[in-house]
């Protein structure tokens, strides 16, 4: 039985590709570049093709994070336009799961398998998406006092979470929505972001790590800059609980 918290989509392959359809025609360059990292755009068409299989599937075929966010995006499409909110206490998320929802995590949340939101996602507390066996997907908008991935994320809304930090080569981040930040950090994490970053620290994946620990040392207050993953991690939880942990902006900033 389906259920919010536990989605299970059952629509015909002609209804996929009119979806599908949809999504195209309002994507920006910009979003249909990110969205390709991994699998090219498909025809409604193609899409029809394999609309049928799912993030489980695919994760254990070696994953594919762009064919999963498209996938996504278009399942989206086929919901109605309001969805319920829940709120949920469940800390770890070890079973692919799709959830029809705009989401309240509560708790302490690890995510360590293919999950896909079809709402928004508001969390009280930082997130972790522990891969290589997660796969992430949030198709609205996300807020959390942090967020550490180490597997593959596709944040298809706008983003506004303090610190973020990708860690692990053989993953990536997709991200279609404006972004808000303070300190992001691709720790050898390959990103790609499709709308606007606001972030006064973005240490990127094509830098040096001279470098982007240099910008970390110039944005934390020592105290908070820590020398094991996640390293954003202190920081993140002391400005969870109300402490400073960024230094002052040099003046003229």
């Amino acid at each position: 039985m389906s259920t919010p918290l536990d989605y299970r989509p059952d629509f015909s392959a002609t209804e996929w590709s009119v979806a599908w359809a949809r999504v195209l025609a309002r994507l920006t360059e910009a979003q249909r570049e990110v969205l390709a990292a991994t699998w090219t755009l498909p025809t409604p068409e193609e899409f029809a093709e394999v609309s049928q299989e799912g993030p489980a599937q695919w994760l254990s075929e070696g994953g594919n994070p762009s064919l999963q966010a498209m996938w996504s995006l278009a399942l989206r499409e086929l919901l109605p336009a309001e969805l319920p909110t829940v709120t949920v206490e469940q800390r770890e998320w070890r079973e692919p799961r799709i959830v029809a929802a705009n989401v309240i995590l509560t708790q302490p949340t690890q995510w360590i398998a293919p999950v896909v939101f079809l709402g928004s996602v508001r969390a009280a507390h930082p997130l972790l998406d522990r891969g290589p066996d997660s796969c992430v997907t949030v198709v609205g908008a996300l807020s959390a006092p942090g967020l550490f991935t180490s597997g593959d994320m596709q944040l298809l809304g706008d983003v506004d979470v303090p610190f973020i930090e990708g860690s692990g080569s053989n993953n990536m981040l997709l991200v279609l929505g404006d972004v808000r930040s303070q300190v992001i950090f691709e720790e050898g994490h390959a990103s790609s972001w499709a709308g606007q970053v606001e972030a006064r620290v973005h240490a990127t994946f094509a830098e040096l790590p001279a470098t982007q620990e240099q910008k970390l040392e110039e944005a934390l207050l020592p105290e908070f800059l820590s020398e094991s993953r996640p390293y954003l991690g202190l920081a993140t939880q002391a400005a969870a609980e109300g402490r400073v942990v960024l230094r002052a902006p040099p003046e003229g900033e």
